[in-house]
């Protein structure tokens, strides 16, 4: 499962993204991400939810860091990466994301950010992963460091 980010005020507009989002007060890493693919692809606007997952497992840790952003602080991140097959319901559209659901080994590529193309098949094939992606103006990959 990616989701198509919608909001024009967060990085990857119109890229195919994880679901995910900030870890509030009072949260940790697993919290967040329950509470976030509520928010993001299963409560409907009436409140109901219709989507959530009912396990995750942490699979590594992700730092994106765009050095020639000063002003903009936010883009640089710190993602804490679980995967799940552990859910219940039917996902749905929200203002944030449109879910879509993808074959493992056939992922849209040409709409993902150039690092899911070296992490994300080592989480997917169950590796543990700690990684450092540096990007540079381009939004190109200018270092990165994987460890397994």
């Amino acid at each position: 499962m990616l989701g198509e980010r919608k909001k024009l005020d967060k990085p990857g507009q119109g890229k195919r993204v994880g679901i995910g989002g900030g870890i509030e007060i009072g949260e940790n890493a697993l919290q967040a991400v329950f509470r976030e693919v509520i928010e993001e692809m299963g409560t409907k606007q009436d409140g109901d939810i219709v989507f959530r997952l009912n396990s995750a497992e942490q699979v590594g840790i992700v730092y994106f860091l765009f050095p020639h952003k000063k002003d903009f602080p936010g883009y640089n991140q710190r993602c804490y990466i679980f995967i799940s097959n552990d859910y219940s319901g039917k996902s749905i559209e929200t203002n944030d994301i449109k879910p879509e659901w993808y074959p493992v080994n056939q992922p849209p590529k040409e709409f993902m950010w150039p690092d899911n193309l070296l992490w994300v098949p080592q989480a997917l094939s169950g590796q543990k992963i700690n990684g450092i992606f540096v990007y540079n103006e381009n939004n190109q990959i200018s270092d990165y460091k994987i460890e397994s």
